[in-house]
């Protein structure tokens, strides 16, 4: 059983991965849900630390007082310290659960700038899905169409589409709909349900830009 047919199975039988109270997932199980397959189980334990990435919640204050200070000695400033301080900030990392590794500085400066983006995981569209977007209206976007997930939803560059994305997750998390990703699709980042896509049989071609929200195409006039 993939991951992609377990949610589906979960979807089915009206079950939902949660957040607990410690910083990791639960399983919340109506009493009226159908029973849970054990291999369904197996897949979810087997695939834990990436959901509790996606689904659990930050435990704790975010940043220490003093990582701005940390990073600063380690000659990382600006841009690049403000990365680190967002990142830590929106995923609840303890400022003294952070570390910097690596060559030192000067070896830094000739190996070029450290890459803070992490790729997307190409996944694939199941089937043919409705699609509706203001100012363009109802489209269909093909099954089979080839998309990323998005890694890290604060990397995403055009402001608009970032705080659009941000919004529609915290939206989701209170109607307490926790099966949708944030992922790059024709052109543009969209919050699709796991159910919708499948990563198997998903493979990028060859050149083909594995960040693309960092770099937006231009708007064709």
């Amino acid at each position: 059983m993939t991951l992609g047919e377990a949610f589906d199975i979960l979807t089915e039988t009206g079950c939902r991965i949660v957040p607990d109270d410690i910083g990791g997932i639960a399983l919340d199980v109506p009493p009226t849900a159908s029973p849970i397959p054990r291999d369904l189980l197996a897949v979810l334990s087997a695939n834990r630390e990436a959901l509790v990435a996606a689904f659990g919640k930050p435990t704790g204050e975010a940043v220490a007082a003093d990582l701005a200070e940390y990073l600063a000695s380690k000659q990382i400033t600006g841009a690049s310290a403000e990365l680190v301080l967002h990142a830590a900030k929106l995923f609840g990392v303890k400022g003294q659960g952070i570390t910097i590794e690596g060559p030192d500085f000067e070896e830094r400066e000739q190996a070029g700038p450290v890459q803070f983006f992490e790729t997307g995981i190409p996944f694939l569209m199941k089937i043919d899905t409705t699609w509706h977007q203001p100012g363009i209206g109802k489209f269909i976007i093909p099954g089979g169409t080839l998309g990323l997930v998005i890694p890290q939803t604060w990397a995403i560059a055009d402001t608009t589409e970032r705080v659009e994305i941000e919004q529609m997750i915290e939206s989701h998390k209170r109607r307490k709909l926790f099966d949708y990703l944030p992922v790059w699709l024709m052109g543009q980042p969209r919050l699709v349900r796991t159910s919708d896509f499948t990563f198997e049989g998903a493979v990028a071609p060859a050149g083909m830009n594995l960040t693309p929200w960092r770099d937006p195409p231009p708007v064709e006039k």
